[in-house]
């Protein structure tokens, strides 16, 4: 938990006048959070701020946390108030607020450094009533994801617009990640219900009120994702939590009432999408007593909603719609253990109708119940789309073996089905040999899906002399259905951080993903690469090679509209007919300039360049599988590279860095390297408990140098109850953190894989009919365990055909 520092930042307010921004903080039994959410307020790039911090009746320390901040920093202060929930507390904190604009936090949240700035920078050129930007999720043991609330709202940043012209922004229903004007609040006079869900209600009015609104899609929150799942949103199957839905749910339609019709709707599909599905998906765990209760509910919410909501959502949402109008307990019950136990995964399973002419239904339960619509068992033509996903991309001493999985999605894939596969490009068309073998496909089961291409290296050079991006077509004919489309569905590891290379002394070959995120591979002639690099003191030395003779250059590490470029000279030598280039990078200098704006792991992220000739030019990584790290400071600087190839800086706070994984014989092995101050961690493997903040651990491991090993025995990670799962074979049974903790603070952080150990995971280990695979995941290193689908022998190699 952060602690405040002795010297608060210093202020531009003048004396008497109100602030620019007022931050209200509400808190209730968050101690082991409030800390660290009251330091990235601190140390906002936006000094001119006051903070309310309200007590809600908090009974833990959180108070004492609270009150050091204001004890030290005049900007902060402490208003107390009973307990009555959060909404009652944010109008607490609104009273006593005073800035010219107006804005929520969590008080287990975290805030970015430059969020209030951008949002008041945005609001001062537009006038726009109030804005939002776009927020994470995190938690220590998952990392760091895009947050779903905000997906399709903040994809895109747009200034002066408004939800009338764009309703995707009805789907906006948060208040913590926008700032109003304090004039507009008062103006149209906005309190939070005493229920829980009160965000929806005053977010929507707020959307509908505004004269324009602006939208940036840059992220300037940090939602927490509590491990113990004992936050309010994540205890969305409790009665009194879906009554309050409902409430929420019916003050946001009543506020839609009279809107357009495209805005009501959307706000109608959203509610349908979360919180009809979060009562249905209540009869999974709910009394029989609570079951009828449920109903109620749920016909409340419904005929709130109506048909045309519902037929927006999917198939199976549709389902359970028409069984709760039945009131048919039994199959509401059995649809949600369903959809819970992974029913969906991937889709539910399509059969074809005997007696149809290409008719598949979906193997939903209820077949036979005469009061349901037949359609809602139909499985669409564009559902049975081809699936793929690529697995690995490694390379060997006979080229690049590319490693995934093509299905019709929902059909089995049988050995009587074909593949062809084709490199294709504006240059070339041109098939490639595939093995295929059985592989567990999107239902968990053992199906004929998997396939492997070896592309030499020769290959590789005979398409890149065209230089044009290279992907990959596929033509696949199973179970009567013909599908093609283009290679794509990267999964964590060597597949999304693949390694490039030289194939000639000129041409280098770069695997990665575009956009649509299909599998390409790229062409770079006569690049610019990254050699080396190593640690002198505070200094980093760079040794690069240009693909010509220069005399002046210079390393450029570019900023951002908060951090200028620096640039550092470079020494050229020539050796052997070719250019080197040395230089070196005083880190205390990149510490001191640098703007980071990620409060939970501080990464900052450059691109290393050569300036030469008047251009820039960025660095291919060709300098080894080993980054380089250093520490200045507080800061851990990291020498490595990106997805694309690109030689990088990363800047963030001081966590153990993994560089290498292996198994040998009955033990997993990861090896790294600590630049923690005290030297001395204990390392572990750590999996939370459901529903607590407690864990278990195996395989602590003290950490007294630079260097660090922890071996643990593979069957103590696999050693976990449970059973196969009929309906989702697919199911976790437990997931693995690699975590490590201070032995003088107690302190516990996830550690970092290295981006050149990504680019050599996943790593499958199994026993006991057990599989644990060793993954990245956001930032940080995961062992998935998961029953072991059976294995059979994979088929010969076959080129081009089945």
């Amino acid at each position: 938990m952060a602690q405040p520092s002795v010297s608060a930042p210093s202020t531009v307010r003048r004396l008497g006048s109100k602030p620019r921004l007022s931050v209200v903080v509400p808190f209730y039994g968050v101690e082991n959070y409030i800390g660290d959410c009251l330091e990235s307020i601190r140390v906002q790039h936006l000094s001119d701020i006051e903070v309310i911090m309200v007590d809600d009746g908090s009974p833990d320390g959180s108070r004492s946390v609270a009150e050091a901040y204001a004890a030290q920093d005049p900007r902060f202060r402490v208003v107390t108030r009973e307990n009555g929930g959060l909404g009652p507390a944010r109008n607490t904190g609104t009273e006593h607020a005073a800035g010219e604009y107006l804005t929520f936090v969590d008080s287990d949240d975290l805030v970015t450094r430059h969020g209030f700035s951008r949002m008041i920078e945005a609001l001062d050129t537009t006038g726009s009533s109030f804005v939002g930007g776009n927020a994470r999720r995190f938690n220590n043991s998952s990392g760091v994801k895009p947050s779903w609330a905000q997906l399709h709202a903040f994809a895109r940043t747009r200034f002066a617009t408004h939800v009338f012209d764009h309703p995707v922004l009805a789907r906006d229903r948060m208040v913590w990640n926008k700032v109003y004007r304090r004039d507009f609040w008062d103006e149209f006079g906005y309190e939070f219900p005493a229920i829980r869900y009160e965000d929806y209600p005053v977010t929507l009015k707020a959307h509908l009120d505004a004269v324009t609104v602006d939208i940036l899609s840059q992220p300037v929150y940090y939602w927490r994702e509590r491990e113990s799942g004992d936050s309010i949103t994540q205890q969305v199957f409790r009665y009194d939590n879906l009554l309050d839905r409902v409430r929420s749910a019916s003050m946001v339609v009543d506020l839609v009432a009279a809107a357009p019709k495209p805005v009501r709707l959307r706000t109608h599909v959203m509610l349908a999408e979360s919180d009809f599905v979060s009562i249905v998906q209540a009869f999974a765990t709910a009394t029989e007593d609570e079951c009828y209760q449920l109903i109620d509910l749920g016909h409340e919410l419904v005929e709130r909603l109506g048909i045309d909501a519902l037929q927006q959502r999917t198939r199976y949402d549709q389902l359970q719609y028409h069984a709760m109008l039945a009131r048919d307990v039994e199959l509401l019950r059995e649809l949600a253990v369903f959809r819970r136990d992974g029913g969906l995964r991937g889709g539910a399973r399509a059969f074809k109708v005997p007696r149809s002419l290409g008719r598949y239904e979906y193997a939903y339960p209820g077949h036979g119940r005469s009061y349901l619509p037949k359609d809602v068992f139909l499985s669409p033509a564009k559902d049975l789309a081809l699936r793929t996903t690529v697995n690995a991309v490694r390379w060997e001493d006979d080229g690049l073996h590319v490693r995934a999985v093509a299905e019709v999605r929902h059909l089995p894939t049988g050995a009587d089905s074909s593949l062809r596969v084709f490199a294709v490009s504006s240059a070339i068309r041109e098939q490639v040999p595939v093995r295929r073998f059985e592989d567990v496909d999107s239902h968990g089961q053992l199906a004929y899906c998997g396939f492997e291409m070896v592309i030499d290296r020769a290959t590789l050079a005979r398409w890149g002399a065209a230089e044009a991006p290279v992907r990959f077509d596929l033509q696949l004919s199973s179970g009567g259905a013909r599908r093609n489309g283009l290679l794509r569905g990267l999964r964590p590891g060597s597949a999304t951080f693949p390694e490039g290379g030289f194939l000639t002394d000129q041409l280098w070959v770069q695997p990665s993903s575009n956009r649509s995120g299909e599998l390409l591979l790229s062409w770079h002639v006569a690049p610019w690469t990254i050699t080396a690099g190593e640690v002198d003191g505070d200094d980093l030395v760079l040794t690069a090679r240009a693909p010509r003779p220069l005399q002046v250059a210079q390393f450029v590490l570019p900023g951002n509209r908060y951090a200028e470029d620096l640039r550092y000279p470079a020494t050229c030598r020539i050796d052997g007919g070719a250019t080197h280039l040395i230089g070196r990078i005083p880190l205390s200098e990149v510490a001191a300039r640098t703007d980071d704006d990620d409060p939970f792991l501080r990464i900052t992220t450059r691109g290393i360049q050569v300036r030469a000739g008047g251009k820039h030019h960025p660095l291919l990584w060709d300098a080894g599988r080993r980054s380089v790290i250093s520490r200045v400071g507080d800061n851990q600087f990291r020498l490595t590279r990106s997805a694309a190839g690109y030689a990088n800086l990363w800047e963030s706070a001081v966590r153990l860095v993994a560089d290498s994984a292996e198994l040998d014989g009955p033990d997993l092995v990861v090896r790294g390297r600590s630049l923690a101050a005290d030297g001395d961690w204990v390392l572990s493997w750590r999996r939370y408990l459901p529903g607590t903040e407690d864990y278990v651990e195996v395989a602590a491991t003290s950490v007294t140098g630079t260097d660090w090993t922890v071996r643990v025995p593979v069957a103590d990670l696999l050693d976990v109850e449970g059973v196969p799962h009929e309906v989702d074979p697919l199911a976790s049974l437990v997931t693995w953190t690699l975590f490590s903790t201070s032995a003088e603070n107690d302190l516990s952080t996830a550690v970092l894989p290295e981006t050149l150990l990504v680019s050599r995971l996943p790593l499958v280990c199994t026993g006991d009919r057990r599989r644990g695979t060793l993954r990245p995941h956001g930032d940080t290193l995961q062992v998935d365990v998961r029953f072991d689908v059976p294995a059979t022998a994979a088929r010969a190699p076959q080129s081009g055909g089945k």
